[in-house]
């Protein structure tokens, strides 16, 4: 069930907070991430930084959607949905 009760118009910075917050709770739910774990080890094994963040980006996109979609995790729905707007 879908309730659209709540009308709310975020400013930029705004939602920026928004997802830093979300962000936050999401790290102390589960801790560090798989591909959080995956950066570091990639940064200790000798992998440059720039090559080790663009591996990030693609890793926590795809992690970020199995955790949405697969998972139907509420702070990654809430978090899509604020990147949405």
């Amino acid at each position: 069930m879908v309730l659209n009760i709540l009308k709310i118009s975020l400013t930029a910075k705004e939602q920026y907070i928004m997802k830093r917050l979300l962000s936050e709770q999401i790290e102390k739910s589960i801790g560090i991430s798989p591909p959080q774990e995956n950066y570091i080890r990639n940064i200790d094994s000798g992998m440059t930084t720039e090559r080790a963040k663009r591996q990030f980006s693609r890793e926590n996109k795809k992690y970020s959607i199995y955790m949405r979609v697969y998972k139907k995790d509420p702070l990654f729905g809430l978090i899509y949905k604020l990147s949405k707007s």
